[in-house]
Protein backbone atom coordinates (compact mmCIF):
# COMPACT_ATOMS: atom_id res chain seq x y z
CA UNK A 1 0.00 0.00 0.00
CA UNK A 2 1.34 3.16 -1.19
CA UNK A 3 1.76 5.93 1.95
CA UNK A 4 0.24 8.51 0.31
CA UNK A 5 -3.00 7.30 -0.43
CA UNK A 6 -5.39 7.38 2.10
CA UNK A 7 -8.19 4.80 2.50
CA UNK A 8 -11.77 4.58 4.05
CA UNK A 9 -14.16 2.05 5.16
CA UNK A 10 -17.28 2.71 6.88
CA UNK A 11 -19.09 -0.22 8.16
CA UNK A 12 -22.63 -0.44 9.52
CA UNK A 13 -23.65 -2.52 12.06
CA UNK A 14 -27.68 -3.35 10.81
CA UNK A 15 -29.13 -4.76 14.38
CA UNK A 16 -28.43 -1.39 16.11
CA UNK A 17 -27.15 1.05 13.07
CA UNK A 18 -23.82 1.81 14.53
CA UNK A 19 -21.50 2.96 12.08
CA UNK A 20 -17.82 1.92 12.49
CA UNK A 21 -14.82 4.01 10.73
CA UNK A 22 -11.77 2.24 9.56
CA UNK A 23 -8.68 4.41 8.03
CA UNK A 24 -6.06 2.80 6.16
CA UNK A 25 -7.66 -0.66 5.39
CA UNK A 26 -7.69 -1.28 1.38
CA UNK A 27 -10.87 -3.36 1.50
CA UNK A 28 -14.07 -3.05 -1.09
CA UNK A 29 -15.87 -5.41 1.19
CA UNK A 30 -16.52 -6.72 5.24
CA UNK A 31 -18.29 -9.81 5.83
CA UNK A 32 -18.82 -11.56 9.13
CA UNK A 33 -19.65 -14.95 8.84
CA UNK A 34 -19.47 -17.79 11.11
CA UNK A 35 -18.64 -15.06 14.06
CA UNK A 36 -15.61 -14.02 12.42
CA UNK A 37 -15.08 -10.52 10.58
CA UNK A 38 -13.53 -10.93 7.41
CA UNK A 39 -12.41 -8.39 4.50
CA UNK A 40 -11.91 -8.64 0.68
CA UNK A 41 -9.29 -6.19 -1.67
CA UNK A 42 -6.37 -6.65 -4.35
CA UNK A 43 -4.66 -8.38 -1.94
CA UNK A 44 -6.74 -11.22 -1.13
CA UNK A 45 -9.19 -11.83 2.08
CA UNK A 46 -8.38 -11.15 5.68
CA UNK A 47 -9.82 -11.78 8.87
CA UNK A 48 -9.68 -8.97 11.25
CA UNK A 49 -10.23 -10.60 13.97
CA UNK A 50 -6.92 -12.73 15.23
CA UNK A 51 -4.47 -10.12 14.54
CA UNK A 52 -2.85 -8.05 17.55
CA UNK A 53 -0.45 -6.10 14.89
CA UNK A 54 -0.84 -5.15 11.16
CA UNK A 55 1.87 -6.60 9.64
CA UNK A 56 4.09 -6.60 12.71
CA UNK A 57 3.10 -2.96 13.67
CA UNK A 58 0.85 -2.41 16.77
CA UNK A 59 -3.02 -1.11 15.46
CA UNK A 60 -3.96 1.66 17.11
CA UNK A 61 -8.01 2.08 17.99
CA UNK A 62 -10.11 4.79 18.82
CA UNK A 63 -13.36 6.06 19.04
CA UNK A 64 -14.91 9.59 19.58
CA UNK A 65 -17.99 10.10 20.72
CA UNK A 66 -20.89 12.58 22.34
CA UNK A 67 -20.40 16.12 21.69
CA UNK A 68 -23.07 17.11 24.18
CA UNK A 69 -24.22 19.19 27.29
CA UNK A 70 -25.96 16.15 29.42
CA UNK A 71 -29.36 17.89 28.80
CA UNK A 72 -27.95 20.94 31.16
CA UNK A 73 -27.94 24.77 29.91
CA UNK A 74 -25.34 25.70 32.50
CA UNK A 75 -21.67 25.42 32.49
CA UNK A 76 -19.92 22.14 34.31
CA UNK A 77 -17.29 20.30 34.96
CA UNK A 78 -16.61 16.64 34.46
CA UNK A 79 -15.56 15.12 38.11
CA UNK A 80 -14.99 11.71 37.27
CA UNK A 81 -15.82 8.99 34.72
CA UNK A 82 -16.46 5.50 35.38
CA UNK A 83 -15.87 2.95 32.85
CA UNK A 84 -17.61 -0.63 32.54
CA UNK A 85 -14.99 -2.54 30.21
CA UNK A 86 -13.16 -5.58 28.97
CA UNK A 87 -9.45 -4.22 28.34
CA UNK A 88 -6.47 -6.91 28.05
CA UNK A 89 -3.97 -3.64 28.06
CA UNK A 90 -3.86 -0.17 29.20
CA UNK A 91 -6.39 2.38 27.62
CA UNK A 92 -6.45 6.46 27.66
CA UNK A 93 -9.32 8.71 27.47
CA UNK A 94 -9.35 12.21 26.04
CA UNK A 95 -11.70 14.60 27.88
CA UNK A 96 -12.48 17.64 25.57
CA UNK A 97 -14.22 20.79 26.44
CA UNK A 98 -16.17 23.18 24.33
CA UNK A 99 -13.38 25.96 24.36
CA UNK A 100 -11.24 22.55 22.36
CA UNK A 101 -8.84 22.22 25.77
CA UNK A 102 -8.24 18.31 25.90
CA UNK A 103 -6.74 16.40 28.57
CA UNK A 104 -5.90 12.69 28.32
CA UNK A 105 -6.09 10.30 31.32
CA UNK A 106 -4.55 7.23 31.75
CA UNK A 107 -6.94 4.32 32.33
CA UNK A 108 -3.79 1.54 33.74
CA UNK A 109 -5.23 -2.60 33.70
CA UNK A 110 -4.11 -4.08 36.72
CA UNK A 111 -2.06 -7.26 35.20
CA UNK A 112 -3.04 -8.91 38.73
CA UNK A 113 -7.19 -9.32 37.81
CA UNK A 114 -8.28 -12.55 36.64
CA UNK A 115 -7.89 -13.63 33.31
CA UNK A 116 -11.07 -14.94 31.79
CA UNK A 117 -10.96 -17.44 28.95
CA UNK A 118 -10.96 -14.53 26.39
CA UNK A 119 -7.87 -13.19 27.49
CA UNK A 120 -9.84 -10.24 29.78
CA UNK A 121 -12.11 -10.30 32.03
CA UNK A 122 -14.88 -7.47 32.35
CA UNK A 123 -13.47 -4.46 35.17
CA UNK A 124 -14.72 -1.38 36.77
CA UNK A 125 -12.91 1.99 36.31
CA UNK A 126 -13.14 5.33 37.75
CA UNK A 127 -10.94 8.33 35.95
CA UNK A 128 -10.91 11.86 38.53
CA UNK A 129 -11.03 14.35 35.72
CA UNK A 130 -9.36 17.50 36.82
CA UNK A 131 -10.84 20.60 38.08
CA UNK A 132 -8.62 22.92 35.40
CA UNK A 133 -11.18 23.82 32.75
CA UNK A 134 -15.35 23.62 32.15
CA UNK A 135 -17.86 24.28 29.46
CA UNK A 136 -21.23 23.34 28.11
CA UNK A 137 -20.66 20.34 25.66
CA UNK A 138 -17.93 18.02 26.42
CA UNK A 139 -16.79 15.54 23.68
CA UNK A 140 -15.03 12.32 25.47
CA UNK A 141 -12.05 9.92 23.08
CA UNK A 142 -11.07 6.40 24.45
CA UNK A 143 -7.59 4.51 22.58
CA UNK A 144 -5.82 2.17 23.27
CA UNK A 145 -2.31 1.68 23.93
CA UNK A 146 0.38 -1.08 22.41
CA UNK A 147 -2.55 -1.99 20.07
CA UNK A 148 -4.79 -3.85 23.54
CA UNK A 149 -8.02 -5.30 22.70
CA UNK A 150 -11.16 -3.51 24.25
CA UNK A 151 -14.66 -3.66 24.80
CA UNK A 152 -16.36 -0.44 26.48
CA UNK A 153 -19.80 -1.72 27.88
CA UNK A 154 -20.98 1.62 29.75
CA UNK A 155 -19.26 4.72 30.58
CA UNK A 156 -21.41 7.50 33.44
CA UNK A 157 -20.44 10.35 34.02
CA UNK A 158 -20.30 12.35 37.10
CA UNK A 159 -20.84 15.98 36.58
CA UNK A 160 -20.35 19.59 38.90
CA UNK A 161 -22.40 21.93 37.69
CA UNK A 162 -21.21 25.40 38.31
CA UNK A 163 -24.24 28.12 39.16
CA UNK A 164 -27.28 29.26 38.39
CA UNK A 165 -26.55 31.45 35.07
CA UNK A 166 -27.14 29.31 31.93
CA UNK A 167 -23.91 29.42 28.90
CA UNK A 168 -24.39 31.31 26.70
CA UNK A 169 -26.99 33.98 28.93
Amino acid sequence: MSNDVTYLTLCLNVNNMAVTQYSNFNFNSIVQFGGVTYAAGEDGIFSLDDAQTDNGVDIPAFFEFWIGDSGTLNAKRIRALHFGMEANGDMAVEVTDDDGTSIEYPITILKTETVGVAGYTQHGHRVFIQRTHKGRYWKLKMSNIDSSDFSIDRIDVTWTVLGSKQSGS
